[in-house]
């Protein structure tokens, strides 16, 4: 293995992550790079950390208080914001994709 390979445990990250008390506050971390950050979101929105009868909700052992995982994933959607520069003047915008099937023309 490369030394400069990045392994991404989910234990540390999630250690790390404990001591966040909302997602927000990893973004603001001047210290954490944008893959460290990323690591740490993706630790603490891991269904390992899923709170029991409340699945839209994590919680890392330690931590005083669950956290919507829609608030860690919108975290994750700004680091991809960052990591993707908008397009080049002339270039075509990329397009999200669908998340539904269109709905069908009624009477065709």
């Amino acid at each position: 293995m490369k030394s400069n390979q990045t392994l991404f445990d989910i234990h540390a990250n999630s250690l790390l992550a404990a001591t966040y008390s909302d997602p927000s506050e990893v973004l603001a971390n001047p210290f954490l790079s944008s893959l460290e950050k990323r690591c740490v979101l993706a630790a603490w929105a891991s269904d390992a950390f899923a709170v029991e009868d409340s699945p839209w909700l994590r919680q890392l052992p330690g931590s005083p208080s669950a956290i919507w995982v829609g608030h860690i994933l919108s975290a994750l959607r700004e680091l991809d914001e960052e990591d993707d520069p908008p397009p080049l003047s002339g270039a075509p915008a990329q397009r999200l994709p669908m998340l539904e099937e269109p709905k069908l023309a009624v009477g065709f």
